[in-house]
C-alpha cells in the first residue's frame, strides 16, 4: 500500500534520494506499530485473553476473533488506497478535519464517480480480503494446540501471554520504542524527512483519523519571552501614508478565486515548460501583462478552503480547519472592513450554499450576501449544472457579471465581491460542446484551466460593457498549486500560483519579483484603498515588505521560504535550512553549519500565530 501511495503521488513527493529512504523505513516501521496496536487491539484482546480451552474452541468466538482481525485489516486497506487518491489532489492524508467534505450535498456523486474512475482499487481491495481470509484460516487450522497441557499450566501460560500482549499494546499506543513520541504526534513525521510531502509516506491511516478526532488542542509553541517575539514578528500593522497609500480609494474590489491555478499553467511564468505552445491561460498571460503580475506567488494552504482566511482575513490555516473556529475578535476581515466604509458585500461559487465550507467563513469573515448553484438556477434554470460540482465556469461568471450590475443598479454604492471558480476541479469535466477544443492531453486538468481561462475571457468582455467596470480593481488569485505535471518542482517552488492585480484604467501595472502569498492581499488591498487605523493581519503589504516571505504548513511539518532560504520545522524543532538559490533541487542540509537569519523571524511567526490561535485574538500581552 505504501509502496502505491509513493508510486501513484511521486510527482508530488519528488525524487527521494538513497540517504533518505532508511530514515522513512524507521520512520514508516514506527508508526506502522503504532497504527496496527490501535487498528487490531480488539484482536489482540480477544485472541490473548485467558479464556478457558472449551470457550475458545466454540465457533462463535473463533468467528468474533478472525472478523476482529478482518475488520481491522480492510480499514486498514480501505483508508491507505483511498489516500493515495485523496493525497494526489489535498497533498496531505486524511484527516477528521476533512470531515467537513462530507457535507457537500454532491459528496457522494464525487465518491462514485472517484470509485469507477480507480476501479481497479476496488478489486484490489476484494483480492486482498480473499486472500487474507484463506491465509487466515490456514493459519489458524495450523496453530490448534495439539499438546494437552494441564488446566494450571495453561492459564497460566495464557494469562502470561495476555499481560505481555497488554503491555505492548499500551507501549505500542503511547509510541513504541521510539522516546520521543510520547504520545506520537503526526508532526512526528518530520524527524524522519526533509517535507511535509516525504512525511506523508511516513504516516498512515487510520492513525490519521484516530489522532485527529476530537477537539485538537493547539499546542503553545514558545522560543522567546512574547515580548521579544513581537520584536521580530508584530501581528499588528500601521500602513506608510506614502504615494499607493489610497489610490484606489472608493473603486469597487473584486476577488477572483480561481481553483487550482498552478503558476506552471502560464506560459508568462515559466516560458521554459512552454517553447512555441501557447500554455493553458493565454487570457490571463495576456491580461497579467496590462496590470501588476507576481513572478513569484505562494498559496499557503493546500485545499480550497484554506484559501479563503488567507485572503480575506490574513490568517493561514497551517494545519487547522479554520472554517468552524470562530474569528479572532479583532481579526477586521476583508468584509467588515468594507461593509463599515458602505460598501456592499458579496461572495459567489458555482456550487451547493455549504460546498467546501465557504459559506460558513465567508459569513465570519463580515460578508453579508451570498450567493451560489441554487441562486443561479432560481434565475437561469437547471441545464448548466456540470453534474458534479456545480454551474459551469462560464455560464457562472456571466450570472456573475449581470448580478453584480443588478445589484449596482440597486444600491448605487460600491461594493466588495468574490467568487470562486469550480470547474478545475477533479473531475475534471469539460461541457460537451468543447471536448476537442483545447489541448487533447492525458491529464484531464490542463484542458479543465484551459477552459476556465477562455471563461474569465468571455467574463471580462462582459464586464468591459458594465457601468462599475472602469471603477474597479481585480485581483485574480488562485486557492492553491496542483500536482508536479512537468517533473520540474522543487521544494522552493512548490505551492507557486497565479495572482496579480488588473485596474482597467491602468492606475496598476508592472511586475512584483519578490515573495509575495496570500495573507499578503488583505495588507496589500488595504494600502492601496487606504486603512489609516492599525489592523491585524499575518501578511505584509507587498508595497511596504523589507523582509518578504512565505509560509505553509501540513501534518505539523512547517516550511518558511525567505529570499534566500527555505527552512523546515517540525514538532517545534528545526530540521533543515537549505539555499535555494545555490541548491536548485535542496539536496544540502545547512542547519548544523550556518546561522539563519531568517529562523527568528519563522520562530516569531509561529509563536505569535499559535498565540492569537489558541487565545481567540490576535493582540499578545507583553511580559
Amino acid at each position: 500500500m505504501r509502496c502505491y501511495f509513493v508510486w501513484h503521488n511521486s510527482a508530488i513527493i519528488g525524487e527521494i534520494t538513497s540517504h533518505e529512504v532508511w530514515n522513512i523505513i524507521k520512520g514508516s516501521i514506527v508508526f506502522d506499530s503504532v497504527n496496527i496496536c490501535y487498528t487490531f487491539a480488539l484482536f489482540i484482546f480477544l485472541s490473548t485473553m485467558p479464556i478457558s480451552q472449551s470457550l475458545g474452541s466454540k465457533l462463535w468466538f473463533k468467528r468474533a476473533v478472525m472478523w476482529s482481525f478482518l475488520a481491522g485489516y480492510l480499514v486498514v486497506l480501505w483508508t491507505n488506497l483511498a489516500d493515495s487518491i485523496y493525497f494526489n489532489f489535498s497533498r496531505k492524508r486524511f484527516t477528521a478535519d476533512d470531515f467537513h467534505l462530507l457535507e457537500n450535498d454532491n459528496t457522494a456523486d464525487i465518491i462514485f464517480i472517484a470509485i469507477g474512475e480507480y476501479w481497479y482499487l476496488s478489486v484490489i481491495i476484494v483480492v486482498m480480503m480473499v486472500f487474507s481470509i484463506f491465509v487466515y484460516k490456514k493459519i489458524d487450522s495450523s496453530t490448534q494446540s495439539r499438546v494437552k497441557v494441564s488446566v494450571p499450566i495453561y492459564y497460566g501460560l495464557k494469562s502470561g501471554l495476555f499481560l505481555i500482549s497488554m503491555l505492548l499494546l499500551m507501549l505500542g499506543i503511547s509510541g513504541g520504542f521510539n522516546k520521543n513520541a510520547h504520545p506520537i504526534k503526526l508532526s512526528d513525521a518530520g524527524q524522519y524527512t526533509v517535507s511535509a510531502e516525504k512525511a506523508s509516506i511516513v504516516l498512515s491511516n487510520p492513525l490519521c483519523l484516530l489522532l485527529t478526532t476530537g477537539d485538537q488542542p493547539i499546542d503553545k509553541m514558545e522560543f522567546f519571552d512574547d515580548s521579544i517575539a513581537l520584536k521580530y514578528f508584530n501581528p499588528i500593522i500601521t500602513l506608510p501614508q506614502d504615494s499607493l497609500f489610497g489610490s484606489q480609494k472608493g473603486k469597487n474590489l473584486v476577488i477572483l478565486i480561481l481553483e487550482s491555478f498552478s503558476s506552471q499553467h502560464s506560459k508568462l511564468l515559466h516560458p521554459e515548460l512552454y517553447g512555441d505552445d501557447k500554455g493553458f491561460t493565454p487570457f490571463l498571460d495576456s491580461l497579467m501583462q496590462q496590470g501588476y503580475y507576481y513572478t513569484r506567488s505562494y498559496s499557503n494552504g493546500n485545499k480550497s478552503i484554506d484559501a479563503l482566511p488567507s485572503i480575506l482575513s490574513s490568517i493561514p490555516s497551517l494545519g487547522h480547519y479554520l472554517t468552524f473556529t470562530l474569528p479572532m475578535r479583532d481579526n477586521n476581515a476583508m468584509g467588515d472592513f468594507f461593509a463599515k466604509k458602505g460598501y456592499n458585500t458579496s461572495f459567489y461559487n458555482g456550487s451547493v450554499s455549504g460546498s467546501m465550507g465557504f459559506l460558513a467563513y465567508s459569513r465570519r469573515a463580515g460578508i453579508k450576501t451570498i450567493k451560489s448553484r441554487s441562486d443561479y438556477e432560481a434565475a437561469c434554470g437547471t441545464s448548466d449544472y456540470d453534474g458534479n460540482w456545480g454551474i459551469w465556469d462560464e455560464e457562472f461568471l456571466q450570472y456573475y457579471a449581470h448580478d453584480l450590475t443588478k445589484q449596482y443598479k440597486v444600491s448605487n454604492k460600491p461594493f466588495f465581491s468574490t467568487l470562486f471558480t469550480i470547474s478545475s476541479h477533479h473531475p475534471f469535466v469539460l461541457p460537451e460542446r468543447y471536448k476537442d477544443s483545447f489541448h487533447q492531453l492525458t491529464d484531464k486538468f490542463q484542458p479543465s484551466v484551459e477552459y476556465t481561462d477562455m471563461s474569465l475571457r468571455k467574463f471580462f468582455e462582459t464586464a468591459n460593457s458594465q457601468p462599475w467596470y472602469d471603477n474597479t480593481v481585480f485581483v485574480i488569485v488562485a486557492d492553491h498549486d496542483i500536482r508536479d505535471l512537468f517533473g520540474r518542482r522543487t521544494m522552493a517552488t512548490k505551492n507557486r500560483i497565479i495572482h496579480f492585480i488588473y485596474t482597467p484604467d491602468g492606475s496598476l501595472c508592472g511586475t512584483h519579483d519578490k515573495i509575495t502569498q496570500q495573507i499578503n492581499i488583505k495588507p496589500t488591498m488595504y494600502h492601496l484603498f487606504g486603512n489609516n487605523a492599525p489592523f491585524a493581519a499575518f501578511g505584509r503589504s507587498d508595497f511596504d515588505n523589507p523582509n518578504p516571505f512565505a509560509i505553509s504548513a501540513s501534518t505539523g511539518i512547517y516550511q518558511w521560504m525567505g529570499q534566500e532560504q527555505v527552512i523546515i520545522l517540525a514538532d517545534k524543532q528545526l530540521q533543515s535550512i537549505y539555499n535555494y538559490n545555490t541548491d536548485k533541487k535542496c539536496q544540502y542540509n545547512l542547519k548544523n553549519i550556518t546561522n539563519s537569519s531568517e529562523y527568528n523571524q519563522f520562530t516569531a511567526f509561529l509563536q505569535v500565530y499559535n498565540t492569537a490561535m489558541k487565545n481567540r485574538k490576535m493582540k499578545m500581552r507583553k511580559k
